[in-house]
């Protein structure tokens, strides 16, 4: 997977509310780029990309940031203030398998600072 994701065509967006370390929710939305049979679900909040999952028929994304989510009781928070930038990890079965801090994947270092229904709903 590459960062060549982001030039792909939009073909879904969906609107969804995350929770905050606050208890808040906040304005997200799941984008899904498409480009032949490849596909790529991004959750985005503002201008910060929070999350990828290039499998699309998974229910949780594979990759998370770090600096601006944390994990409680298995599903994604938004911290009330982000901590250092690109700290992204694999999250599979609602854990983290590499917590430690780790150079961003390949697609992630866009200089960007950086749902489950979107993907079924667009393919």
């Amino acid at each position: 997977m590459s960062a060549q994701f982001f030039f792909w065509p939009v073909v879904g967006l969906r609107r969804v509310n995350v929770l905050t370390e606050d208890g808040e929710l906040a304005e997200a939305a799941w984008v899904l780029y498409r480009r032949g049979h490849a596909g790529v679900a991004a959750l985005w909040v503002h201008s910060d990309l929070v999350a990828v999952d290039p499998e699309l028929e998974t229910d949780a994304p594979e990759w998370i940031d770090l600096s601006l989510v944390t994990v409680v009781k298995g599903g994604l928070v938004l911290r009330r203030r982000p901590e250092a930038p690109c700290r992204w990890a694999r999250w599979i079965h609602g854990e983290v398998m590499d917590p430690r801090p780790s150079p961003a994947p390949a697609w992630a270092v866009t200089g960007t600072t950086g749902g489950r229904g979107l993907r079924s709903a667009a393919r």
